[in-house]
């Protein structure tokens, strides 16, 4: 949590830089910014700002799934926990359904 707003951006930004060289975007990725975004009910949300070259607009979609794959990686590389919705059912005992 300490390291939300500074520490976390930077190293989610640098990982998806070295990403974007690694599958050959780099000469088409114009600006990247991870920032803070907003503290959610159960997370603390970033929010991932790319700007591409429009020669590669027809690959939007492609790019998009990238950068969610990048941040998943990271996430998982750095042992970072992602929340998922829960839901809890509570029962009386001795009901069925």
């Amino acid at each position: 949590q300490a390291q939300s707003t500074h520490g976390v951006p930077e190293i989610l930004e640098t990982h998806i830089q070295e990403q974007v060289r690694r599958e050959g975007y780099e000469n088409d990725l114009l600006n990247l910014r991870v920032e803070f975004a907003q503290a959610g009910a159960s997370s603390l949300d970033l929010v991932v700002i790319a700007d591409f070259k429009g020669e590669v607009a027809p690959l939007y979609n492609r790019l998009s799934r990238a950068i969610q794959r990048w941040c998943v990686d990271a996430c998982t590389k750095n042992n970072w926990e992602i929340p998922f919705p829960q839901l809890t059912i509570h029962r009386e005992s001795g009901t069925t359904g």
